[in-house]
């Protein structure tokens, strides 16, 4: 193990984080060996920034990268592992729930770079606003993967994977669930003929709101003020939406609860 710092990587998977660290880390000046890609055809835009282009095959990858970046689904990781080529490089993750020791497997040299921030590759991220996790099995490596971030202009916090995992949960509680939440309130505008564009300003205003003040002082609504009778018709009006009234209900329980300080 030497002390230099990272220059060169290899990226495995070109999906949305794998890509768009692939452009990143290029446009930092660190050398890309290679990017693990499986699709048939590769990514045209990616190839500019790579050394080598790898399709499907992991065995392809370089043998002397300085860094190995797996950028996968967390149902992918296991077969990555399995069918790794190579023995104690210095490997990081990127995923918010996989545990890190289990790259023990492979390499003594484990570690985590974890973008708490959605990521799609079809889309410019402002990467000033990404907040990165990260942990290494050693200090010296820990120092490297620092290293990289200043270069990288990337803001880094220290997490092991048990509190990893716990900024996971909070992270598809908060990005995740209100996505779906969204989504479904849309379809229910599109059914009944409503503007979904009318929200925007109160989405907009909410989301502002809550930058400044604690949510639990700003809630409003029938379930704040315990109007049951109001919660009741409204329910009744969602009778034929059956994934809305589910929601509806237990939503409105819980502030009920939270704010009553009803069990």
């Amino acid at each position: 193990m030497t002390d230099s710092n990272i220059n060169t990587i290899t990226i495995i998977g070109a999906g949305n984080v794998g890509s768009q660290l692939c452009e990143k880390l290029a446009n930092c000046n660190f050398k890309i060996d290679g990017l693990v890609y499986n699709k048939k055809k590769p990514n045209e835009k990616l190839k500019k920034f790579t050394n080598t282009f790898s399709f499907q095959e992991i065995n392809e990858i370089s043998t002397n990268s300085d860094l190995y970046i797996i950028a996968v689904n967390d149902d992918q990781y296991q077969k990555v592992i399995s069918t790794f080529p190579l023995k104690n490089k210095f490997i990081l993750h990127t995923s918010g729930s996989f545990e890190s020791h289990k790259l023990e497997k492979i390499t003594e040299r484990w570690g985590c770079l974890y973008p708490l921030q959605t990521i799609n590759k079809k889309k410019e991220i402002d990467w000033n606003s990404v907040n990165f996790f990260i942990e290494a099995s050693n200090e010296n490596d820990v120092s490297k993967i620092e290293a990289l971030c200043k270069k990288a202009g990337f803001k880094y916090h220290f997490a092991n994977s048990k509190k990893r995992e716990k900024l996971h949960i909070a992270a598809v509680l908060i990005n995740n669930f209100t996505y779906h939440l969204l989504s479904s309130a849309k379809a229910f505008c599109e059914k009944n003929k409503i503007d979904y564009n009318y929200f925007q300003e109160l989405l907009f205003q909410s989301i502002k709101n809550v930058q400044d003040e604690d949510a639990f002082q700003l809630q409003t609504g029938p379930a704040k003020r315990k109007d049951i009778d109001l919660i009741k018709k409204q329910i009744e009006l969602l009778e034929n939406e059956e994934s809305l009234k589910e929601i509806y209900d237990l939503f409105s329980q819980q502030i009920i609860q939270k704010h009553h300080n009803e069990l």
